[in-house]
């Protein structure tokens, strides 16, 4: 009988009239424990006479707690609390509330949550003629109650699944397919965004939303994965029925038989279309930039906060014997710099530093190096480098070669120190003229 209910709700009033009917009592109660788990509260009552039913008011204004009264023994001791005879109140509430014509047999049958062990509900029966229960009939009652407890935990499982699958279908976009890859199941918003009605990608393939932006290896790799009874995982640009395109990041799941082969495949999507657009500027500002550091005449770095390098443009980073900027990374001045120069390394963290702690730049800092046989002139610039929360990450650094400008300046003012001939020419006139 439960596995035909859809719900607990459903099967509270069929279960209590069946065992009425088959067990020949006259009143069952189903009691829930309250949120507090302090009290039983009832919740469903059922009996086909009319008098015992306005008895039920009663129930309805009264609660048990754990340990008092027949249900409370029942919740305190979690197994089933049985009286073929009711000798007092302190037995059976209920023992008083019909007059002279009381109940004579009642019983309680607690119901545990398969995961906690914990009561949640007690099931009450009573009836107003002797019943003595045969061992069999109890441990009917036992199995009636273990059903319950399954039942309890395949509705709170239901329950789970449900709001899982209708959160999944406000965010995912969701189908299944077969081993063919036939398209059996597509949720309302795959629908939406791939612009096709359900009916129209039944039967279909995903090759309906094909956008050949990726090669054949990659789907090839995709079946090989998932054929293998494998998760596979990635990123695929789509089509949709207009002909416009958008990208999901995209799991499929296969379900295996009981011998480990597929037998369908649930794949989940998530619309990644305009995180992809926004990845592609920033990869096209990040170009830009590059291009900008890579074309300029001065060497271009910058660090942390403990003068570690962050990255370099490439003019630097080939003054420093790397290949590549990215090389850089991680690296200190002692680790790009010649071993036999540590004074030079040291020199400039401790510029570094005083840039930091003054957050201040440090202009025109003049160096001279003898580099490929000759002498070479060079001037730094270091300044306090922020984020976007005005925060002191680090420090950027410009170099520039100032070499020829150094050997232009010496030889403007060596000729500056000789006598202009246009100076000295008129006095020789002077003299020669007498």
């Amino acid at each position: 009988m439960l596995n035909q209910c859809l719900s607990l709700e459903d099967a509270i009033p069929k279960l209590l009239t069946c065992l009425c009917q088959s067990l020949d009592w006259e009143l069952a109660e189903w009691w829930l424990v309250d949120g507090s788990l302090l009290k039983l509260n009832q919740y469903y009552v059922h009996s086909a006479d009319t008098e015992l039913r306005r008895f039920s008011l009663h129930s309805l204004q009264t609660t048990f707690t754990k340990g008092v009264n027949l249900p409370g023994l029942a919740w305190q001791h979690k197994t089933l609390q049985y009286l073929d005879v009711i000798e007092n109140r302190e037995q059976f509430r209920h023992h008083l509330w019909l007059g002279s014509k009381t109940f004579q047999s009642a019983l309680a049958l607690p119901i545990l949550a398969s995961d906690t062990e914990q009561v949640v509900g007690v099931i009450l029966l009573a009836t107003r003629s002797p019943k003595k229960l045969n061992p069999d009939q109890l441990t009917t009652l036992e199995t009636i109650g273990n059903n319950i407890q399954q039942f309890l935990m395949i509705d709170r499982v239901n329950d789970e699944l449900q709001c899982m699958k209708e959160a999944l279908d406000h965010s995912a976009l969701v189908t299944i397919a077969d081993t063919q890859g036939l398209i059996i199941y597509a949720n309302d918003k795959f629908c939406e965004i791939s612009g096709y009605k359900r009916h129209e990608l039944e039967g279909q393939t995903h090759r309906l939303i094909k956008s050949d932006h990726h090669s054949p290896d990659f789907f090839a790799t995709l079946w090989k994965t998932i054929s293998a009874g494998q998760v596979w995982q990635g990123e695929i640009k789509n089509r949709k029925k207009n002909g416009d395109y958008y990208w999901v990041k995209s799991t499929i799941i296969p379900f295996l038989d009981s011998y480990g082969k597929p037998f369908k495949y649930l794949s989940v999507r998530f619309d990644i279309t305009e995180l992809v657009a926004v990845e592609e500027k920033l990869k096209q500002k990040d170009t830009f930039l590059t291009s900008i550091l890579n074309n300029v005449p001065q060497y271009i770095f910058w660090k942390d906060t403990k003068s570690i390098f962050l990255g370099c443009n490439q003019k630097f980073a080939r003054s420093v014997g790397l290949e590549h900027p990215d090389q850089i990374i991680g690296k200190t001045d002692y680790d790009i710099y010649p071993s036999s120069q540590p004074a030079r390394s040291t020199r400039y963290r401790q510029e570094d530093q005083h840039v930091l702690n003054s957050e201040s730049p440090i202009f025109d800092i003049l160096e001279n190096r003898y580099e490929g046989g000759k002498d070479n002139w060079f001037t730094t610039n270091k300044l306090p480098l922020y984020n976007g929360a005005d925060e002191l990450i680090g420090i950027l650094g410009t170099v520039e070669n100032i070499t020829d400008r150094i050997k232009a300046e010496a030889e403007l003012q060596r000729f500056l120190n000789y006598p202009s001939i246009y100076c000295v020419l008129p006095i020789l006139m002077v003299i020669l003229c007498g």
